[in-house]
């Protein structure tokens, strides 16, 4: 993401007085984004009701570096270490997150995760060849509670969309506002409550309920 998309992103929100979550990645690792430390010291300039949070494998991590974050003004971290002996050593952290997970274990802006590498996975929006029946599939959350920017600056559908085949404007030329409220969007969303899944969602077996936010 070009650096005026991002900062068009932060101004947007500042202006209809965001406060909830900012998450600094999509489909990318955000620890390898060398402009991260700056992206976290411009929101937080822009606004404090902002909440900033990355999700991370955590292979670049170290203890200083989670320190120097958190002095920046990021307020969560997800990590998740997935390894290939979950079998052999479901208790087991990487060796590079041992140390963070002394230190943070009992932050609430830590959260660690045990995870696989064979562990199944939704075919997110049809970019994974899966068997699934369509009949079982319903209502999903995504599209109501939060908006998915790819790094274009288009408004995708939900994070699932990977090859970005959506697009409910962009932030370059239009109001975040108006992408939110699109009519074709607005048409999913209603579909969805009524338990039907049309467009992209129709190809997807992933989903997340009322009780998810």
């Amino acid at each position: 993401m070009k650096w005026k998309c991002y900062t068009t992103i932060i101004d947007q929100l500042c202006e209809i007085n965001y406060n909830g979550r900012v998450a600094l990645m999509l489909s990318n690792e955000p620890l390898l984004d060398d402009r991260l430390e700056d992206m976290i010291v411009f929101a937080k300039a822009k606004s404090q009701r902002l909440f900033l949070d990355i999700t991370t494998n955590g292979r670049l991590l170290t203890v200083e570096l989670v320190d120097r974050l958190f002095r920046l003004g990021l307020d969560n971290i997800n990590i998740n270490d997935y390894r290939g002996d979950r079998d052999k050593y479901p208790e087991k952290w990487s060796a590079c997150l041992e140390p963070i997970y002394v230190a943070y274990w009992n932050n609430p802006k830590v959260s660690f995760k045990r995870r696989r590498f064979d562990e199944p996975l939704p075919n997110y929006a049809g970019n994974i060849p899966q068997t699934f029946s369509k009949g079982n599939l319903g209502f999903c959350n995504y599209p109501f509670r939060k908006l998915t920017i790819a790094y274009n600056g288009d408004v995708l559908l939900c994070c699932d969309d990977f090859m970005y085949k959506t697009s409910f404007g962009n932030v370059m030329t239009d109001n975040l506002i108006d992408c939110w409220n699109n009519p074709e969007l607005n048409t999913i969303r209603l579909s969805l409550l009524d338990n039907k899944r049309i467009g992209l969602c129709e190809r997807c077996n992933d989903f997340q309920d009322y009780n998810t936010f």
